[in-house]
């Protein structure tokens, strides 16, 4: 007998959320989920940085990181941000995996709310 695996099924919801004031509101950014290509892409970039990075050339793969984590965010506003706003996103892109982020328990529900809307 065969078996079917519909592929579509095997995608996962956003492991992480940003929620991003702009102009008075806020702009929920999800996080895509990783592909193949990019783990490849994302792996070189790091390997090509070295043990003794150029601080310049880690700056720019910080970006270069998050702008794929989130398609979602212009590059030109992840230049805009802090050091610290991007090292923290940078690491949560990592390392997190689905983990919740925040004890709120109102920003807990905000998120699985928007995580359990159906696609468009």
């Amino acid at each position: 007998m065969t078996k079917i695996i519909n592929f579509n099924d095997l995608a996962t919801p956003a492991k992480i959320a940003l929620m991003i004031g702009v102009k008075g509101a806020e702009v929920r950014h999800e996080m895509a989920e990783g592909t193949v290509q990019n783990f490849i892409d994302n792996a070189k970039l790091v390997q090509d940085l070295g043990m003794s990075p150029d601080p310049v050339k880690e700056m720019e793969a910080y970006i270069t990181l998050v702008s794929r984590g989130f398609p979602t965010i212009p590059e030109a506003d992840i230049r805009l941000w802090t050091i610290p706003q991007t090292m923290a996103v940078t690491e949560m892109i990592q390392t997190l995996g689905g983990e919740t982020v925040t004890d709120d328990a109102a920003e807990v529900a905000k998120a699985k709310a928007g995580n359990d809307q159906p696609a468009a």
